[in-house]
């Protein structure tokens, strides 16, 4: 299963558009993940019955795949201008320990532009460039999850991660 998600830029009203494979791990985001060398793009929707004119940080090699309908750059800038500007924490269930800086942009050079958005969502709890993205940047391992692999202090405690992907996405659309 994948999906875009929408995390907000703090102190605008703007999103940088992120691909997931592994919805399940969204609790467990601290971070967004760019090549620093991609030429990336902020663009404004076009009115459409899907979009309303909603602004994105997206790579600009797969805004058109993404954004059929159109769109009006705004900006253009390097992976590497977008390090370390900051958005909000997508899902409050979560905290971050004390003295722990997480929810911005980060590099790496695994982020590659054959699907998604050229934005990775970061978990370093899960998976091995996620992991090693957190050792270099710092950023805490939040884990939501038991040693069986379910939830636990969270709305789906007690699920299995797998058969969290659809409720987890129900609750981002109904909440974001």
């Amino acid at each position: 299963m994948t999906a875009y998600v929408a995390f907000k830029k703090k102190g605008a009203d703007e999103y940088f558009l992120a691909w997931t494979t592994t919805p399940w791990t969204l609790l467990s985001n601290v971070s967004l993940t760019v090549h620093p060398e991609e030429v990336y793009v902020k663009i404004k929707t076009l009115d459409t019955e899907k979009f309303k004119g909603e602004i994105y940080y997206i790579a600009k090699s797969l805004a058109k795949k993404i954004f059929k309908d159109g769109y009006e750059v705004l900006e253009e800038m390097k992976g590497k201008d977008l390090e370390y500007m900051e958005y909000e924490q997508l899902m409050p269930f979560v905290d971050v320990p004390s003295g722990k800086k997480a929810f911005y942009v980060t590099c790496a050079d695994y982020v590659t532009m054959e699907d998604g958005t050229g934005i990775v969502h970061t978990a370093p709890a899960f998976g091995e460039d996620d992991y090693n993205t957190g050792m270099k940047y710092g950023l805490p391992m939040l884990n939501p999850v038991d040693d069986n692999g379910r939830f636990r202090g969270t709305p789906w405690s007690d699920m299995f991660v797998m058969d969290a992907d659809q409720p987890i996405l129900k609750w981002l659309k109904e909440n974001k």
